[in-house]
């Protein structure tokens, strides 16, 4: 109860009431009633005592203080020359996307959701990722939604042509995707919850298909679903990229080899016919002699010249 003495009050006049409300952070509260009823010592009339009482709801929202992180075990993958789909189920193949979810805040939340998507099927039908085991904690449950036309184990797969420029991103917009819903269980403070994706990446079909370089971008989105919690944040969408790109071989017809070799040949032989026109290859030497007067005659490259002795 709050008391004010002022003098008078005057018609029309406002005084202005602050107040200042605690909050119980393991009651959470919809909304917040506030009633007010004004009394004084002076006469009043009966017919306006009752705009004496007064209520107020306020409705009550309370930010979660969420912490989202990710992490991959690889971001680049290099296509060697392996082409059978078994070898695309080898581990230096398999991708593994851990998402983190952290609770910093004083007060539990619930009605957190997770929902990821990968890319699955290229345009053309040929697969680029799979989506196998989801791994999660805390009372998670996780429901997986593959991609319509998802090849199914066991059946052979055919597999198209399909060429890209030279430095192309693949996400959601430009081809079919997986997805993952995921429900977490409630959140305590200071804990967190790990949510760990795992697939493969389908080498054949980018044995078939013609780039230099792809970028694979899957996504996952954090919402909460609360009619008491609110994010800090406005994007809650973390990104996850795996770079594919080919190994720089090639292939030399024999022919070309072959043709390689006798210009090689040709063109050495001409070279040496050029040396022995131009006298690259005579031998310079010098003889002695004397006739018969004394004059000492000396040959060079078959001139003479005569000096007397």
């Amino acid at each position: 109860m709050c008391s004010f003495n002022p003098p008078a009050l005057f018609s029309h006049f406002q005084l202005p009431i602050h107040l200042e409300l605690e909050i119980n952070h393991l009651d959470l509260l919809r909304s917040i009633e506030v009633g007010v009823h004004v009394d004084s010592d002076s006469d009043e009339e009966p017919g306006t005592m009752e705009d004496n009482d007064a209520s107020l709801s306020i409705p009550v929202r309370y930010k979660a203080d969420i912490l989202f992180t990710r992490e991959t075990n690889f971001n680049h993958y290099e296509i060697g020359k392996e082409i059978s789909i078994q070898a695309a189920e080898e581990s230096k193949h398999q991708y593994n996307f851990t998402f983190k979810v952290q609770n910093l805040g004083i007060f539990p939340v619930e009605g957190l959701q997770v929902h990821l998507v990968v890319p699955g099927l290229s345009l053309a039908g040929n697969p680029l990722m799979s989506l196998g085991d989801v791994h999660t904690d805390g009372g998670s449950v996780c429901t997986i939604f593959l991609v319509k036309g998802w090849p199914e184990q066991g059946k052979s797969l055919t597999l198209h042509d399909e060429t890209f420029n030279e430095a192309m991103e693949l996400d959601c917009q430009s081809t079919h995707c997986h997805s993952v819903e995921c429900s977490l269980g409630q959140l305590g403070v200071y804990s967190a919850l790990y949510l760990t994706f795992t697939g493969h990446l389908w080498s054949p079909s980018f044995h078939q298909m013609s780039f230099k370089r792809l970028k694979l971008n899957s996504s996952a989105e954090l919402k909460l679903l609360s009619p008491l919690l609110v994010l800090k944040e406005v994007n809650w969408k973390r990104y996850v990229s795996i770079e594919v790109t080919k190994e720089r071989w090639t292939t030399v017809p024999l022919w070309i080899i072959i043709g390689s070799i006798l210009g090689g040949l040709l063109l050495l032989a001409l070279l040496t016919c050029i040396l022995w026109k131009a006298g690259f290859f005579r031998r310079r030497y010098i003889l002695r002699d004397r006739d018969t007067e004394g004059h000492e005659s000396l040959v060079q490259d078959g001139q003479e010249t005569f000096h007397q002795s």
